[in-house]
């Protein structure tokens, strides 16, 4: 009997070695989506944390500075646009003793504003005044300031710190609404000062959303509301219309597309530098050694990929 020669009966059959592929592949995906999982629940928040720092620092650099017009000096029917207020600066500070919430609000309610804080949607009431004052907030990233919202009941206390002075509110009512429900944020009552709080519900979901409306338990004075004076170029607003208050509130998939290009250069950019340390370690012949070089640069790389992923999955208030 003739045998086949050496190199011949050590070659693995075709489908084995696209099975091995394959799996090597789905064991990655699943590291690469777990990583994605702790950078959402974790890594987002240490992002917030620093932004609330710089918010607070902010908010009292320019609280003795605040060109805003006074609340008494004006009549109910009045409506002051005020300004000095970008999108992105610091708003005031929302307390809600009942479920430890201590968060300083931003201006704003895009991607990016919401990533420092709870976000005040343009063109509602600054907080203390008459009117709708709609502020958003995320539930399960990016410090998860509103995650436990649901947990507040008719009465609870809510607190708002501004530049004007320190304004209470008293819990009405804890609804769900769809994500189109625009008229959450719109004032019904423009002699009545209320709040409302806009989160995702369930939590890690963006199906529906949880509203809270409270009232103003002091009378206001006036009508004060924000409208930006700046709009940067990747700036969606819903100061204009009931459609672009609906795509603020129901943002989904693929909300940001510019983010593509880059989540895809990212992307091989981690794996080329994997591959790299893998290449050096085997060239060499201490791939431990390559490893550790090549870890930290591999770390970075793919938080830049995951800073860019999250841009196109679902905002999740």
């Amino acid at each position: 009997m003739v045998r086949a020669p050496a190199i011949e009966r050590n070659r693995a059959p075709l489908s084995h070695v696209l099975l091995g592929i394959l799996g090597k592949t789905l064991i990655w995906a699943g590291l690469l989506l777990l990583g994605f999982t702790a950078y959402q629940l974790w890594g987002t928040g240490i992002q917030t944390a620093r932004f609330q720092d710089e918010l607070e620092k902010q908010f009292v650099a320019t609280t003795t500075t605040s060109t805003t017009p006074a609340m008494s000096t004006t009549t109910p029917q009045s409506v002051i646009e005020a300004n000095g207020i970008d999108t992105g600066d610091a708003v005031g500070k929302i307390s809600i003793e009942k479920i430890d919430v201590e968060d300083w609000i931003v201006a704003g309610v895009t991607y990016k504003a919401l990533k420092k804080g709870p976000g005040l949607f343009p063109d509602t009431a600054l907080p203390g005044s008459l009117g709708n004052t709609a502020i958003a907030g995320h539930r399960s990233t990016f410090g998860a300031p509103f995650a436990d919202l649901d947990k507040l009941d008719k009465g609870d206390v809510i607190t708002i710190t501004t530049r004007n002075g320190v304004f209470t509110y008293d819990v009405r009512s804890v609804d769900i609404v769809k994500p189109s429900a625009v008229e959450v944020i719109e004032t019904a009552d423009p002699s009545r000062g209320v709040l409302t709080l806009v989160t995702c519900h369930p939590k890690w979901t963006s199906a529906n959303r949880l509203i809270v409306s409270a009232d103003l338990r002091e009378p206001a004075a006036t009508t004060m509301r924000w409208t930006p004076s700046t709009m940067p170029e990747d700036i969606t607003t819903n100061n204009a219309t009931p459609e672009e208050d609906e795509e603020v509130l129901s943002e989904g998939w693929l909300h940001d597309p510019s983010a593509i290009p880059q989540t895809l250069l990212w992307g091989l950019g981690a794996v080329f530098t994997w591959w790299l340390g893998g290449f050096i370690g085997k060239r060499l012949g201490r791939r431990l050694l390559a490893r550790s070089v090549t870890v930290m640069p591999f770390v970075v790389v793919l938080y830049f990929f995951y800073e860019n992923l999250a841009r196109l999955t679902p905002t999740n208030l």
